[in-house]
């Protein structure tokens, strides 16, 4: 089971790579849940291209959310949601997501707060959470695993979407695929050093 925060799947819709997502993921849409808030937050109803920037960002990601389950609250236990709620650097979100895959060991959470990651750190749910917190660019690096040009070209496309990104990928011109494996290499072992074993790694 994977559990998109709002900001990964916001920035998956604007590159038009969810599908390359839960492919590199090897999951199905139905495999995906999101939090309950995710349509307000992202689609709010008085202007749905606050967040989304353009009508096709927002159509893909009101098509996505149309085929996803929400991360239900009711199987969280309540001390344990309190808990995450209380750590300073983690949003209400971020603290129902990890709560709910502390709760459940098939669960992966993708984030790209990597604030949030290092706050985990010293919460008491850690050790349950060991390997099973994805950041954005560990996502990226299985997407490109037998292919950067199609994920690059996306990225570079939308510079603006994520600053990490589009400096790996190449912003004046595109990285080669050596430069793109490298970059996401750096950021994720620079993680892995501030994250302890929170992060998740793909099978040797």
């Amino acid at each position: 089971m994977i559990l998109l925060d709002n900001d990964v799947l916001l920035k998956l819709a604007s590159y038009d790579l969810i599908d390359e997502a839960l492919k590199a993921l090897d999951v199905q849409r139905g495999q995906v849940s999101v939090l309950s808030t995710a349509k307000y937050s992202l689609l709010p109803a008085k202007n749905r291209l606050q967040r989304c920037k353009d009508e096709e960002t927002a159509n893909r990601l009101e098509a996505f959310l149309k085929t996803c389950p929400v991360v239900s609250q009711d199987a969280i236990a309540p001390e344990l949601l309190d808990e995450l709620t209380n750590i300073q650097s983690l949003d209400s979100g971020e603290a129902v997501l990890f709560a709910f895959a502390a709760s459940n060991r098939d669960a992966v959470v993708v984030t790209g707060d990597k604030r949030a990651i290092s706050a985990l750190m010293n919460a008491r749910v850690a050790e349950d959470l060991q390997g099973r917190v994805m950041a954005l660019e560990s996502l990226f690096e299985v997407m490109t695993a037998e292919e950067v040009e199609p994920v690059q070209a996306k990225v570079r496309a939308k510079p603006a979407v994520d600053k990490t990104l589009s400096n790996v990928f190449g912003k004046s011109y595109a990285a080669s695929a050596g430069s793109v494996r490298e970059g996401l290499a750096s950021y994720i072992n620079h993680m892995k050093g501030q994250t302890g074993g929170l992060l998740w790694r793909p099978p040797d």
